[in-house]
């Protein structure tokens, strides 16, 4: 009995309430779903707030639309093209173009070797190095700069000095441009070198043991 009593109370609240103003009732309504949907788009502008913090923290491009990691794989190959400037006045500023493949994880951008051919923008003259490369930016986290080492041996054809090989080295800082699924750009500047033994130095009739560069160049890694 109690039951049906405050169920005839209920109906007969309502139907006094729809009768004096109507308006209030779906005001009342209209409220509190607005609240709702007013507190649930909130909340997902801190959570997309939050998330954008989070990427401009770690970024890992300058550029970072649409960027994501390619760590699909750890084999990783690419090319690069550039110009190493003479800065010891012999002449043996180059163009640069090198490919390069390895190994990649988390902590290490690459881990591998590689090949070029550097041609004298002057005399005309040829260096080949083959090279072993190690890039990492010390931390398994995205980061925009990363270190660069690369050591080896260059094969010269200096003038008609014929063919001499010396030990060739590089190391720098690079900066990630562009990121995409697929590929990554970058920039790196450098210093490097090439050594002449004294029997190049005779053959080659260059004054000096060590040969410096400045360098810098654009690539793309897949």
């Amino acid at each position: 009995m109690v039951k049906i009593i405050k169920s005839i109370l209920v109906f007969t609240m309502g139907l006094l309430c729809l009768e004096s103003d109507p308006g209030i009732c779906h005001a009342k309504t209209v409220t509190v779903d607005t609240t709702t949907a007013s507190t649930n788009r909130t909340a997902i502008r801190e959570v997309q707030s939050t998330d954008s913090a989070s990427n401009n923290q770690f970024r890992e491009s300058l550029f970072p639309e649409k960027s994501r990691s390619l760590a699909f794989s750890h084999f990783t190959w690419g090319a690069e093209a550039g110009s190493s400037l003479d800065l010891t006045s012999h002449d043996l500023s180059t163009f640069d173009i090198d490919v390069l493949c390895g190994y990649k994880n988390a902590f290490i951008k690459m881990a591998g070797i590689g090949a070029g051919i550097h041609r004298s923008i002057h005399s005309g003259n040829n260096f080949i190095p083959l090279y072993a490369v190690v890039r990492t930016n010390f931390r398994n986290r995205p980061s925009l700069f990363f270190f660069n080492l690369q050591a080896g041996y260059s094969f010269n054809t200096l003038s008609d000095s014929g063919t001499v090989g010396d030990f060739y080295g590089a190391l720098g800082l690079g900066i990630n441009l562009q990121q995409t699924k697929m590929s990554k750009t970058y920039v790196i500047l450098s210093g490097s070198y090439q050594y002449f033994s004294e029997d190049s130095k005779i053959k080659t009739d260059i004054d000096s043991n060590y040969i410096f560069f400045a360098k810098l160049v654009i690539g793309v890694n897949f």
